[in-house]
């Protein structure tokens, strides 16, 4: 039987395995990042970057969303903290955590239990959304 997404403890669980996977976006145990196309070719977007500069500027856009910590409860109603807007060269970026089953075929049946849960962080532009 699953928890109450209402119970503060299983909310807080969640919060815990969101921010590790945010803080943490390299250490595939805790999850998956993805980026939408629309980001991954805004980092690509100088013809003249080296295949290093690209993963350079990735890095720095990770090191963003991972230092991101302003959630509130205008952003954040849930609690969870499995969404959020962040700022990097001037661009508004966004966030958010999908919690799947470990197939990745349909949402998890606890996402507070790693164990039954995969949780995939994507990065894009609002307007992707």
């Amino acid at each position: 039987m699953t928890q109450s997404s209402d119970d503060p403890a299983h909310k807080a669980r969640i919060r815990e395995l969101n921010d590790q996977l945010r803080q943490a976006p390299f250490d595939t145990s805790l999850g998956q990042v993805v980026l939408t196309t629309a980001v991954a070719d805004f980092l690509r977007s100088a013809p003249e970057l080296l295949p290093k500069e690209w993963l350079a500027r990735r890095l720095f856009l990770l090191r963003a969303l991972a230092a991101f910590d302003a959630f509130d409860e205008t952003n954040d109603p849930t609690e969870e903290h499995h969404f959020g807007l962040f700022e990097v060269w001037d661009r508004t970026f966004f966030f958010k955590i999908d919690y799947y089953d470990t197939a990745g075929r349909k949402g998890s049946p606890d996402p507070a239990n790693p164990a039954v849960t995969r949780r995939v962080l994507t990065i894009g532009f609002p307007e992707d959304y």
